[in-house]
């Protein structure tokens, strides 16, 4: 039998714990009304441990993928989209020295309703299924959409989520758009003088390798001066786009550019003299997966004769042995 004291004890202990369990019971519920919260995708489950299409893995339970024709272009796990994850890691794009930036990017799907995150759209994934998804919700940057755009050649195929855009007459992720505005909003004149001068009037505002030709004179100036290690961003297209943009980065002249806007020009970065995968800043550089292709081609190229000189070296040594 519990004393008077042992009483009390359990007393004071429920009035806190029940109301935590019922508190985190109303979050849970709160979660499900959230239209940010990561949302079941709603597509058919299918069973059976199939072999799965080309370059996607095989999954006991699944959903299947299919083009607008109906014809199965692969199959996905059953979850897919369901939770913040990097859902598209495992895919042959995504095996070689470099990468997409879809490969690791985390994403999941959202409610329409979702106003958290500039980034929600429709998906292209699931023709005929109304599913919105959003990499900002998982602390990513949406790199798959602009890709998906880019293969978009004419006005008549450029489709919500992507957009025509004027200035550059190609199909663009209609959130990320080259604008076609340079001008300066802060030290216009430093502007002017540091950046137009040596780069062009018309830099920035349509995608282009812009610091192709003078990237080298940033090797020598402090991190204060603007100074920045070189790589591929050297070489990199990008162009300025509207601050509204989710993959913005502000400059210090007030205004916003993204590497995510533009296509790669693939031999430009197959050619570029830096190698490194990083942004002006530092950053792992977003590469799409033309120029991922582009680069694992050249260094594989690059490799074989340094193989086949080795191994000539060994044939002439053995000879000589002879």
């Amino acid at each position: 039998m519990l004393s008077l004291r042992g009483c009390l004890a359990i007393v004071a202990i429920s009035s806190v714990f029940v109301p935590l369990a019922a508190r985190k019971l109303k979050a849970v519920r709160l979660g499900a009304d959230d239209p940010c919260a990561c949302q079941p995708n709603g597509l058919e489950k299918v069973s059976g441990g199939v072999i799965d299409a080309p370059d996607t893995p095989a999954h006991e339970h699944f959903v299947v993928r299919k083009s607008e024709s109906g014809k199965v272009l692969g199959h996905l796990p059953a979850d897919y989209g369901e939770s913040c994850q990097q859902w598209e890691a495992e895919h042959k794009d995504c095996q070689g020295a470099y990468a997409p930036a879809w490969c690791e990017a985390k994403w999941c799907y959202v409610k329409k309703e979702c106003k958290n995150h500039k980034d929600v759209k429709q998906s292209m994934y699931f023709p005929g299924e109304e599913l919105y998804y959003s990499y900002n919700k998982c602390g990513s940057l949406d790199a798959f959409t602009s890709e998906a755009c880019f293969a978009k050649a004419t006005a008549d195929k450029c489709g919500d989520p992507c957009a025509w855009n004027e200035v550059t007459k190609s199909c663009q992720n209609k959130l990320c758009q080259c604008t076609g505005d340079n001008k300066a909003t802060k030290t216009p004149e430093t502007y002017a003088e540091k950046i137009l001068k040596p780069n062009g009037k018309d830099y920035g505002k349509k995608c282009h390798s812009w610091d192709q030709k003078t990237c080298p004179a940033y090797e020598g100036l402090s991190k204060e001066e603007g100074g920045a290690d070189l790589g591929l961003w050297c070489c990199k297209d990008w162009c300025y786009v509207a601050e509204e943009c989710p993959s913005a980065k502000p400059n210090a002249y007030g205004l916003h550019y993204s590497y995510y806007a533009c296509p790669d020009d693939t031999d430009a970065l197959a050619q570029c003299p830096w190698k490194k995968p990083i942004t002006y800043d530092g950053g792992k550089l977003p590469l799409t997966s033309a120029g991922a292709k582009a680069l694992n081609a050249h260094k594989s190229g690059a490799q074989r004769p340094a193989a086949l000189a080795g191994f000539a070296l060994v044939a002439l040594f053995v000879f000589l042995r002879q």
